[in-house]
């Protein structure tokens, strides 16, 4: 297949050389990734500024790499609209340093990349581990074991999974899991903190016992993870709520308060 592999982490992530030298093999791989770690930039764009990349051989993996100075999407969009001359027939976003599981999707650039692979059409996958300790090239192999079952099940279908791996050693891994979406929030908070020259500054603190603690929801890809389970979550493109939508009020009260104005 041809692939494009991007990340959030940049080229020097131990997440996408694993996937690399797991997968170069046997498939066509294009590398877009950013210069700089891009984490928690969700689906931030290049607009107001220019946007450029270099090319240049990785070494480490004997692979081209190209790096964009821009963000995770900004990185396939470069990659679909100038780098590539066919469309993918895959988009790989990760292994992501850290889990993106619950209420930290919505912050991603990992899932973000894979969103906008999506939404030009490709199947995506998002793919995350442990942020200490995750054994990134067990990671690969395990995603590349269970890549032709799921490209299976999906054959010639738009899809987009986000799929979380849990730090064991594959001896004490229980399964996987097709899960939903925990009902939590980031455990992030503004701490202030003060420098040598005794200025004070603030750095974004998270958590990580909290994170692990604060949801079990059964049947979430927070439960499974720290069950043991690879947990895989089918995302969409589409916010709309439909089930709210059934419930809102038609706004004909709200309108005639409007028309009233002076």
């Amino acid at each position: 297949m041809k692939i494009l592999l991007v990340n959030d982490d940049g080229y020097r992530s131990p997440g996408i050389h694993a996937l690399i030298l797991t997968l170069k093999a046997e498939h066509d791989l294009t590398v877009v990734v950013p210069a700089l770690e891009q984490s928690g930039k969700s689906h931030c764009m290049t607009f107001l500024e220019p946007v450029t990349y270099d090319h240049f051989h990785l070494s480490e993996v004997d692979h081209d790499i190209y790096m964009v100075h821009g963000t995770p999407s900004d990185c396939v969009l470069m990659a679909l609209d100038q780098i590539m001359t066919e469309k993918p027939d895959l988009v790989i976003s990760g292994i992501n340093k850290g889990y993106n599981s619950g209420g930290a999707i919505v912050y991603s650039g990992t899932v973000s990349a894979a969103y906008e692979g999506a939404s030009r059409g490709i199947p995506a996958f998002a793919l995350s581990a442990d942020f200490t300790g995750a054994d990134f090239t067990l990671v690969a192999k395990m995603f590349k074991a269970m890549l032709p079952e799921i490209l299976a099940q999906e054959k010639d279908k738009l899809f987009f999974y986000n799929i979380n791996f849990p730090n064991l050693p594959l001896s004490a891994l229980k399964g996987i899991r097709k899960t939903t979406i925990a009902d939590s929030q980031i455990t992030e908070k503004m701490e202030k903190r003060v420098d040598p020259f005794q200025r004070e500054y603030y750095w974004h603190s998270y958590d990580c016992k909290l994170a692990e603690s604060i949801s079990d929801e059964a049947g979430s890809d927070m439960q499974a993870i720290h069950e043991g389970y690879i947990s895989v979550t089918p995302l969409k493109l589409n916010y709309f709520d439909e089930k709210k939508f059934d419930q809102m009020m038609d706004f004909s009260d709200v309108f005639s308060e409007i028309k009233a104005l002076k």
